[in-house]
């Protein structure tokens, strides 16, 4: 079946990855001596790790840079920021080793074997300052890349589910619920988990409990979108094809096809729907007010705006998804309606490349 609103999307994801940066990564004030000097050699790349006596370099992720000793017997993790080695271990003991990163924490996964009891195996967790922070023995030497599992704040550990603070620290939630992996929520609030699919949503608490769960009643379709909004609600559009002899639609697809446009808005709490008359497509959501952001993402925008979304408009029985037609626009958090318009004609938000300095596309 021909989808409406996919060309949406596609157009959508095509120019936000054109307006991204990738960033070159160069480490500078690198210390990698036996002992702490007050001078240490800048590199500009990671084969210079090469030139420094007694280490060559092994490998590199985030913000670590991980050595061996040239005699074999040591494998070093530089935790660059630090401007130290946070960790030491034996290179015959060490199986594997990988990164994770959970609210902008990274931490070192490692694969150890025990020589005082042959065939057994400790997996390790250690923070960025090379503290042991959990640990599971096994008979297994499995692979670190293969030990964690993880989602918004959370990681999967030996069958339990952690929560990870913006601090690093580490707390027990429960243990795992979900007879297998953590799901990959699509996001977080102060409040709740989402897991959002094509046509349902689950919404579980703090303790991983699910509060919530909804499925689309309609048993046949063309599209459906769920947006979450700003009010602990959700907005859910369907659209659905029409008899040839149906007078009232909504707009008309590109062979004549006629289309209904139903939004309804879902409360979370009482799992109460209404249905709500709007003359547009939200194609996309951008930002939310009450949802959890890596890294500060959104602080600048006004408290004035609950969610920013791009939508389409139906106008003369048309859905208009060129590029020129779709707008930013704030939505309200209770019903989805148009506060007002951001930008027209598909403008992106501004992107902080600096402290209170942005950069943002105007002309497409």
């Amino acid at each position: 079946m021909k989808k409406i609103t996919s060309l949406v999307c596609l157009f959508l994801c095509i120019v936000l990855l054109c307006t991204s940066c990738a960033k070159d990564m160069t480490f500078v004030d690198f210390y990698a001596d036996k002992e702490y000097e007050d001078s240490y050699p800048t590199l500009n790349s990671f084969t210079e790790v090469e030139k420094l006596d007694g280490f060559s370099y092994d490998s590199s992720e985030n913000e670590f840079i991980v050595v061996e000793t040239k005699d074999g017997d040591k494998v070093k993790f530089y935790n660059i920021e630090k401007d130290y080695f946070v960790l030491t271990l034996e290179e015959d003991r060490l199986s594997s080793f990988d990164f994770f990163t959970v609210s902008g924490n990274t931490f070192i996964v490692t694969v150890e074997e025990d020589y005082d009891v042959e065939g057994t195996y400790h997996t390790n967790i250690y923070d960025a300052n090379g503290s042991l922070m959990l640990t599971k023995k096994s008979t297994d030497s499995v692979s670190a890349s293969s030990v964690i599992a993880k989602s918004q704040d959370l990681f999967q550990f030996d069958k339990k589910i952690y929560r990870v603070d913006n601090e690093g620290g580490i707390f027990p939630v429960v243990t795992n619920p979900f007879y297998g992996t953590i799901p990959s929520f699509s996001f977080r609030t102060e409040t709740y988990y989402y897991s959002v699919g094509s046509s349902d949503i689950s919404v579980y608490d703090k303790s991983l409990n699910c509060v919530f769960n909804w499925t689309i009643p309609y048993s046949t379709y063309e599209e459906c979108n769920i947006e979450v909004l700003s009010e602990e609600n959700f907005l859910v559009q369907v659209i659905e094809v029409l008899p040839d002899t149906e007078t009232k639609y909504d707009f008309l697809g590109e062979n004549g096809e006629k289309y209904k446009l139903t939004s309804t808005i879902v409360d979370v709490a009482t799992g109460k729907e209404k249905t709500v008359n709007l003359n547009y497509l939200v194609a996309y959501l951008t930002y939310s007010a009450n949802r959890v952001y890596a890294n500060d993402t959104y602080d600048y925008i006004s408290d004035k705006i609950s969610n920013i979304a791009y939508v389409c408009y139906i106008k003369d029985h048309k859905l208009h998804s060129h590029m020129s037609a779709v707008d930013l626009v704030a939505l309200n958090g209770k019903d989805a309606s148009i506060d007002f318009v951001i930008a027209p004609e598909f403008d992106t938000l501004p992107t902080e490349f600096a402290e209170n300095r942005y950069t943002y596309t105007t002309d497409s």
